[in-house]
């Protein structure tokens, strides 16, 4: 078989001629076939990791050559080098290094769609990737909502988005407990066996070495041992699965022929294996019968399983219904109510089916009794009635929903339908205080006449301001632009600024209205808010007034700084906007006491950027902000995170909709 990678007199040096210096590899020459599944095995510190890095082009070797399907990744460009690591590797890591604002599915999505495909196509192979990996339930949840083994499994769907030929696993069971280890050790295998695809892991416990056909051995930096395992029929520990064929236990007429219905072995490594029967069975005589089925490996392990043959004096067909079918018990049956027809098998002590009985339950109100005719004598049971299907309820509206701060919150109810009773009484439980930001929650309940239950939630979102689909000056269609209003909402300021008597906040609504506008200046603005209300102004005192013309302007300033944002985004989406999320995070934490470390302050501006681009909405940044740095969050307290998230919401347009985000998202990939 061709080798896909090979590598040559590799040396790789950290820090070389530093006192720190490291040399991490040492004369590395090593060939890897296409469609391997290799292990670089080791301690810690053996340079197994920096192994990886070398043929994936992250670190730099000094000296070799790392041949890739024939071509030298040495001499590749940085750019050259990013591309091939879009599509000539898949990265599994340690740490799993999804983007904690985007959703599972935009995180699997991501790489195809820096490749050129459209966001579209991209979700539609991303779900298909979900879906094989048993995780496409966990579609719209963020990376801090899934388990480690739930994200890794997500960080493999990533690294097969752009259907590499070599998958590269970075110590990929490290944060893994057991059984998610043992998850991941089966899809690495099914990649190579099935994909056919050439699988390299790195990995310091030799249990998880079971499934791999070479393992290079390393110590200080340099290969001390290659061995080739192999498969053989000694090793296997697995007994074959035998399947029946046909129904068990099985049902003869007395006095018929019984036809032996057989059974089918299966073995891991042998395939198809021998099944020897024993046991027989005398349809002349009433009674049980019991046939053993064994089969026998190459390994020598033994499998063995039994059907149950009975022989009475006659049989019946099961007519399947979707009503709840009871038991005999001597003679008490349970029916569901309005139902056409029920039909129930009814059986004897020793077993054997005797008799069928069929209710026509269409007209079914109250308990009756009904007879049947068994082999021997008749019997009578009584039926009674009951409704076990609990209610629908369908919410009116959306969910969740969304309501302004300070606005008239209008409860829109719900429908509840049940299947016997028709429409049901619903109760709602729950309050929204809209003076306040947050979450609040709405419980529906409905009970039927039979007693059961049904119960839903809707969720109400306070925010400041509402996503509208009207009044904006954005172009719908390819050419999408990003809105460049440059006046927040007004009414959420004052409210923000001023609480005060609604007399007051829209006189201020007007003084803030005429500030932006420039129909008045900075100093005739103090003025106003200074001077009595009586006397046309707001009545604040003169440094209060200083200090919200200060403020103010700084909200002026910094939306100059978001629509600068806006418009370099519009000409080239991968541009750098660090200097202008540095401004605009310095005037957010202005007056926070707490300690900024560099993980913060990197963390904070991935949060800003990522809302000022919406991909995450306004009601998720408080909880980013609020959530511990080892939970993918910030790190902020509740009340800092809170006040935070109310001044970014000030200086954002109204109109930053999800039309924006999506076209942006589409240009940018």
């Amino acid at each position: 078989m061709s080798q896909i990678i090979k590598i040559e007199k590799v040396n790789l040096w950290y820090d070389k001629g530093k006192p720190t210096e490291v040399h991490a590899l040492k004369d590395i020459s090593i060939g890897i076939e296409k469609g391997d599944y290799v292990a670089f095995f080791g301690p810690s510190g053996c340079g197994k990791t920096t192994m990886l890095y070398a043929i994936s082009g992250i670190d730099r070797f000094q000296e070799g050559k790392v041949l890739i399907n024939n071509r030298d990744i040495s001499g590749l460009s940085n750019q050259e080098l990013a591309i091939f690591r879009q599509t000539g590797i898949g990265i599994v890591f340690q740490q799993f290094n999804l983007v904690p604002s985007l959703n599972v599915l935009k995180n699997v999505a991501l790489p195809m769609l820096f490749v050129g495909i459209t966001s579209e196509k991209a979700e539609i192979e991303a779900r298909k990737l979900l879906e094989r990996l048993d995780m496409l339930q966990y579609a719209d949840r963020l990376p801090f909502e899934l388990s480690g083994g739930q994200q890794q499994r997500i960080g493999i769907a990533r690294a097969l988005a752009n259907n590499p030929p070599i998958i590269i696993a970075d110590e990929p069971l490290g944060n893994l407990d057991s059984k998610n280890a043992q998850m991941v050790l089966e899809f690495l295998k099914e990649l190579n066996e099935k994909d056919g695809r050439t699988v390299i892991m790195v990995t310091h416990e030799s249990w998880s070495l079971r499934d791999v056909k070479t393992i290079f051995y390393m110590k200080d930096g340099v290969i001390i041992d290659t061995e080739k395992t192999k498969m053989n029929p000694s090793s296997d520990v697995i007994p074959p699965v035998i399947t029946l064929t046909g129904p068990n236990p099985m049902m003869v007429v007395k006095n018929t022929k019984y036809i032996e219905q057989g059974a089918i072995a299966l073995d891991a490594l042998d395939g198809i294996c021998t099944v020897t029967i024993s046991g027989s069975v005398d349809t002349s005589t009433l009674g049980s019968y019991i046939i053993t089925y064994t089969s026998i490996d190459k390994a020598g392990n033994v499998a063995t399983d039994t059907r149950t043959v009975k022989v009475v004096l006659t049989t019946f067909d099961i007519v399947a219904t979707s009503g709840p079918h009871g038991t005999v018990a001597p003679f008490g049956i349970t029916l569901a109510k309005y139902k056409s027809s029920q039909t129930y098998n009814i059986t004897q002590d020793d077993g054997f089916k005797v008799a069928t009985l069929t209710v026509d339950g269409v007209n079914l109100e109250v308990a009756n009794t009904f007879t049947f005719l068994s082999i021997d004598r008749s019997h009578t049971i009584t039926a009674t009635f009951s409704d076990i299907t609990p209610p629908v309820i369908t919410l009116n509206g959306a969910d969740p929903m969304s309501v302004t701060k300070d606005s008239m919150y209008d409860e829109l109810g719900a429908v509840a339908l049940d299947a016997l009773d028709g429409k049901c009484e619903v109760t709602i439980s729950g309050s929204v205080d809209t003076s306040v930001l947050g979450s609040y929650t709405i419980t529906y309940t409905s009970i039927d006449k039979a007693g059961n239950v049904a119960t839903k939630t809707r969720i109400i979102n306070v925010t400041l301001s509402p996503k509208k689909d009207t009044d904006t000056d954005i172009d719908i269609d390819d050419n999408i632009k990003y809105n460049k209003e440059e006046k927040p909402s007004i009414r959420v300021l004052a409210n923000y600024l001023l609480r005060g008597s609604m007399d007051e906040i829209r006189r201020f609504e007007t003084f803030v209205n005429d500030k932006f506008d420039e129909k008045i200046s900075k100093e005739e603005f103090c003025i106003l808010l200074n001077k009595q209300f009586k006397d046309g102004g707001v009545g604040l005192r003169k440094k209060k007034a200083e200090k919200i013309a200060n403020y103010l302007e700084e909200i002026v300033e910094n939306r100059k700084i978001i629509r600068r944002i806006y418009s370099i985004l519009d000409e080239n989406p991968e541009a750098s906007i660090s200097d202008e999320i540095n401004s605009i995070r310095n005037w957010l934490i202005e007056g926070y006491k707490g300690k900024m470390s560099q993980l913060k302050v990197m963390a904070f501006d991935q949060v800003i950027s990522d809302r000022i681009r919406d991909f995450i909405p306004a009601s998720k940044v408080v909880e980013i902000l609020d959530l511990s740095n080892n939970r993918f969050g910030v790190g902020f307290s509740f009340r800092a995170a809170q006040s935070m998230a109310e001044k970014l919401e000030l200086i954002l347009s109204n109109e930053n909709d999800k039309s924006n985000s999506d076209n942006m998202l589409e240009k940018k990939l």
